[in-house]
């Protein structure tokens, strides 16, 4: 009977911590502590928790990969960075809004933001773009309601940056959360940080896309390139998914 009880907790044990696991996203910047290493072509970091819950670790170091000579935040050129943009948009796989600040999506009752490539053109890459719109309170718990769209997205660049447009292609003067121009800030093969273009007087909002499996992970670069070059002046939520919502959508 002992035996069985011991089976039981460690049973239970593991549940629980597989239950923690898929139910946190820890958002890491990263800081160089040392040179790439010639011989490895490796390098140490720290990582150092910017949001998360409490069994996120608070920091840790890793390795990486590292080219000896280049800067160990080199920011990608122009074309490199419109090729990582627009190889994720047309992936089998699709992206996910990861962390942004909340004006990048309007007035805050937006959740569970996904674009999925249904096909491209020659300039063009056609997606749905998938999202969860909080609506009333009922019995004393908001409601969300599944939304989608067509758009289309253009990625152009320039000797000096990259552009990505959004363009709705649905007959509708329905708001929708995502559209218009963007800047890209960053680009690695797994994500990206977008800053969208205003005319009006104020500082613009960012965003970071990431592919869906790196969701419970973003990768630190571009949580980093967030933290560096898109800070507001003043105080702005910032948005992250709730993943006890996000989760039943995305996988």
């Amino acid at each position: 009977m002992a035996a069985k009880h011991l089976i039981w907790i460690a049973v239970l044990i593991v549940t629980w911590l597989t239950f923690c696991d898929s139910t946190e996203i820890c958002h890491y910047v990263k800081k160089l502590l040392g040179e790439c290493d010639h011989a490895t072509k490796k390098q140490s970091v720290q990582l150092s928790l910017l949001s998360g819950n409490s069994t996120c670790r608070k920091t840790k170091v890793e390795s990486e990969d590292c080219t000896p000579g280049d800067s160990p935040f080199r920011q990608p050129s122009p074309a490199e960075s419109a090729g990582n943009v627009r190889t994720m948009v047309q992936s089998e796989e699709s992206l996910v809004l990861i962390m942004a600040h909340e004006d990048f999506l309007g007035d805050g009752t937006i959740q569970c933001v996904m674009s999925i490539c249904e096909s491209r053109s020659s300039t063009d890459f056609h997606e749905r773009i998938y999202y969860s719109e909080r609506k009333k309170m009922k019995h004393g718990n908001y409601e969300f309601e599944m939304r989608e769209f067509p758009a289309t997205y253009t990625v152009t660049e320039s000797k000096d940056d990259v552009s990505l447009t959004t363009t709705k292609t649905e007959r509708t003067l329905e708001q929708r959360p995502i559209g218009g121009t963007y800047t890209v800030l960053y680009s690695s093969q797994n994500c990206f940080v977008t800053k969208k273009k205003i005319t009006s007087p104020g500082e613009a909002p960012c965003g970071i896309w990431v592919t869906k499996k790196t969701f419970r992970r973003p990768p630190p670069d571009c949580t980093t390139a967030f933290h560096n070059l898109c800070k507001r002046s003043q105080y702005v939520p910032i948005y992250e998914p709730y993943l006890w919502l996000c989760v039943r959508r995305w996988i």
